[in-house]
């Protein structure tokens, strides 16, 4: 997929694979997409993300997760909150919001019944 980005003043059209995106996150009117090549920050709305990247899945308002790239999660209930855990190996803390979080959990076991 093709996005547009801004890096040091110059308008680039960067090819974004699916494949590489671990998490979006919410920065304003910007988001940043954690990907395996590093942070990319690009102008852009949650829901047209999600129109560009229907495989990617909220956990919470500002936050989106690619369920292809988890190794696991743990929900911590002290603050209310999810710990990710990426198959290379990284670990991300985000909110958990009960409007998004049983959605996420079902997706989760379902992608992982896919590999069993």
């Amino acid at each position: 997929m093709i996005v547009k980005t801004k890096l040091q003043d110059v308008n680039w059209f960067y090819d974004l694979d699916l494949g590489d995106i671990l998490c979006v996150q919410q920065d304003s009117d910007y988001q940043i997409f954690e990907t395996k090549k590093g942070p990319l920050r690009i102008y852009s709305t949650m829901e047209a993300t999600l129109e560009l990247f229907p495989d990617l899945t909220r956990v919470h308002r500002s936050f989106l997760v690619n369920i292809r790239q988890l190794q696991g999660f743990a929900p911590i209930s002290e603050d209310q909150s999810v710990m990710l855990l990426f198959k290379d190996g990284s670990t991300r803390k985000t909110g958990r919001s009960r409007t998004y979080y049983d959605d996420f959990v079902s997706k989760f076991h379902a992608y992982a019944n896919e590999l069993w």
